[in-house]
């Protein structure tokens, strides 16, 4: 098996990212309305923004999850919580392809290792929303230290958002996801 990160492209993936922002499971990713074209005129705008970044986890060819990331620094997220210098925003979402059934420690390894060797990061930075338990429980399982809970609202989201802060250093200790 291989977990490789790729660039999402956005015209090219817009068909298969439509398919997990828009399921139940996928509630708390604030998609769920949106068809094709919204979601390519989404990720086409991520592509232009030089504080935005978005990837697909492909395990043996297959997509089976979506890593987006953020600079604090410029992003409106980053006034929620004290912001430090080499802090890197992240939101995961994992499809439920059957690629994927089995392998969640080594995507989240992949994707934790990808984003901490990012020029200047030194730590990974999450809020997930307060309701989503899987998300809050994944957190604890990595290693991730517990920041504020906030009432996030910024143009593009409301929730009750938990921030989680993980530092470079901290990831070769990480323990396993599941």
């Amino acid at each position: 098996m291989t977990v490789a990160i790729r660039p999402v492209d956005p015209a090219a993936d817009a068909a298969v990212l439509h398919a997990w922002v828009t399921q139940d499971r996928a509630l708390f990713w604030g998609m769920g309305d949106c068809d094709v074209e919204r979601v390519r005129e989404v990720y086409t705008y991520i592509d232009e923004q030089e504080h935005l970044a978005a990837y697909l986890f492909v395990v043996d060819d297959t997509p089976v999850g979506l890593l987006q990331t953020y600079d604090p620094e410029v992003d409106e997220i980053g006034r929620f919580y004290d912001r430090l210098p080499g802090d890197v925003g992240i939101h995961l979402l994992l499809s439920d392809d059957p690629a994927r059934r089995g392998r969640t420690d080594d995507i989240i390894a992949t994707g934790l290792a990808f984003v901490a060797s990012l020029p200047g990061c030194a730590r990974l930075v999450f809020e997930p929303d307060a309701r989503n338990t899987a998300s809050l429980a994944m957190m604890e399982r990595i290693g991730a230290v517990r920041g504020p809970l906030v009432d996030l609202r910024t143009s593009i989201s409301q929730k009750p958002a938990q921030f989680y802060f993980l530092p470079v250093t901290s990831l070769a200790d990480a323990p396993a996801v599941e």
